[in-house]
């Protein structure tokens, strides 16, 4: 069994400094995958800025050499597939091979396609899906394509380069179950990413519904059952192991190959200066996770005072003092120089720019436990409990 963390596009993953940085430490610790969603427009997200998920990629890629990537889904139906076909492609050649392509119909419809004046009719939408799936694993061949179908064209055609995976990367289809008509898609192609009605975001399904979907899937293989098949699910694991083997052990006994960790979501109670680890489905215990996407070597380094603000702690803090505050904490990812500050109870944080704080987040108790990524180097301004003190890093990586 393999294990992904799963990450938005929005919010502070819209950085792709940040997901280079995350993706860099799941590599370090062993994760065998990084996986992004694919929004253009969410409205409940709005107000946060969103990331270009094939950009977000090329960083995670720059700064990896063995995990695979991909996004968690693609909305074919919104893309021209040649434009599609060419951004895989070059993302499949950077990476030398390690992108997996998972598609679907995506969602919330209204917003991704409404907004902009598309059709909202998931028959049309799943049509194009369809259509576009058959044109962009032939233009992935790289050879010359002549394709005359309901909703896009394409005269002689070559895309080159063709995709460093042969005939095409792995291709994955999401949906919802107990839907079937996604599920006989994904039949056709090479795995499955289905979110399980009775199984939300970050919570694994039920070892019988995970059965019931193999067993729906392979009835609609049509006789290829020699060609690899993964099946990915979602769920948490805990920081205990024998609890993470629990969780883990029934679904690889059901069929599931991946297990995708959802982050970005708020950390568990307890589990601030853990290092996350890709969880181990081995006899010896199945992983060591806290069900977050944290990161490698949480190294404190030391921590200067700049104003005379104590942040309603009551206690000062100088350069080489070894008393760290438990409320703020800077991280070392992977050599990389990225501080990182976790905080509680944090009403707003200001980056400075050019000599004036710049707001980075609104105020607003969200922040809780959150890691707020603010960069080498920069100082920030943090509002704690209508108190007001900056902090900087110093000393080296």
């Amino acid at each position: 069994m393999r294990f992904s963390i799963n990450i938005p596009n929005f919010g502070d993953f819209a950085d792709p400094r940040n997901v280079a940085t995350v993706a860099a430490a799941a590599e370090e610790s062993g994760w065998d995958g990084l996986f992004v969603w694919d929004h253009v427009h969410y409205r409940g997200y709005s107000g946060r800025p969103f990331g270009d998920a094939w950009m977000l990629l090329t960083a995670a890629v720059l700064a990896t050499s063995r995990i695979r990537v991909g996004t968690l889904l693609t909305p074919v139906a919104r893309y021209r597939p040649q434009q599609l076909a060419r951004q895989v492609a070059t993302l499949d050649n950077l990476s030398g091979g390690r992108v997996v392509f998972a598609a679907g119909l995506g969602g919330p419809v209204e917003d991704e396609y409404g907004s902009f004046g598309d059709s909202t009719d998931r028959r049309v939408l799943a049509e194009r899906l369809d259509e576009g799936l058959e044109l962009l694993g032939r233009f992935w061949t790289g050879e010359a394509v002549d394709h005359h179908g309901r909703h896009y064209q394409a005269r002689n055609v070559s895309l080159q380069p063709a995709t460093v995976q042969r005939p095409r990367p792995p291709v994955w289809i999401g949906g919802f179950w107990p839907n079937r008509p996604p599920m006989r898609r994904a039949a056709r192609w090479d795995g499955a990413v289905p979110l399980f009605k009775n199984a939300l975001h970050g919570y694994p399904p039920d070892r019988e519904d995970v059965r019931e979907l193999i067993t729906y899937v392979c009835g609609h293989r049509q006789g290829d059952t020699q060609r690899p098949f993964d099946l990915v699910v979602g769920g948490a694991t805990p920081a205990d192991a024998a609890k993470a083997k629990d969780v883990i052990g029934p679904l690889r006994d059901a069929g599931a190959t991946w297990l995708r960790n959802r982050a970005g979501a708020r950390p568990l109670a307890g589990t601030a200066h853990r290092r996350r680890r890709r969880p181990r489905d081995g006899a010896d215990g199945a992983g060591s996770g806290d069900g977050r996407c944290s990161v490698r070597d949480a190294r404190r380094l030391p921590l200067t005072r700049r104003g005379a603000a104590r942040a309603g702690t009551g206690r000062r803090w100088g350069p080489a003092s070894p008393a760290v505050p438990k409320t703020f904490v800077i991280l070392s990812w992977a050599g990389r120089r990225s501080a990182h500050l976790r905080g509680r109870g944090v009403d707003s944080v200001h980056k400075g720019v050019g000599g004036s704080p710049a707001p980075l987040w609104p105020g607003n108790r969200s922040l809780l436990n959150r890691d707020l990524s603010v960069g080498s180097g920069s100082s920030v301004e943090v509002s704690r409990h209508h108190r007001r003190a900056t902090w900087e890093r110093r000393g080296e990586v």
